[in-house]
């Protein structure tokens, strides 16, 4: 199971947490999801750090994304006129 997943225009503040050893992604948007995504640890997922796909967003700020098996970043699917990554 993911750990955070925001989806259907969902959004929210996820700060300062250890998001870690998921079976899937870590975090994950779709759908429109928007949420704010900072200072977090998020790391060794069995699949992906953070997943956007589908159109998801967000902003995602001074987080320490590592050692998750598929990859630590897939944006891929993002819109990329709302996604934020500093």
């Amino acid at each position: 199971r993911s750990g955070v997943y925001v989806y259907d225009d969902g959004a929210g503040v996820f700060e300062d947490n250890e998001i870690t050893g998921n079976t899937r992604d870590n975090v994950a948007v779709g759908s429109g999801g928007n949420p704010t995504v900072r200072g977090n640890r998020i790391t060794n997922s069995q699949s992906g750090g953070v997943y956007i796909h589908d159109n998801g967003a967000g902003v995602f700020e001074g987080n320490i994304v590592n050692g998750n098996r598929r990859c630590d970043w897939d944006v891929s699917g993002a819109d990329q006129t709302r996604m934020v990554r500093r």
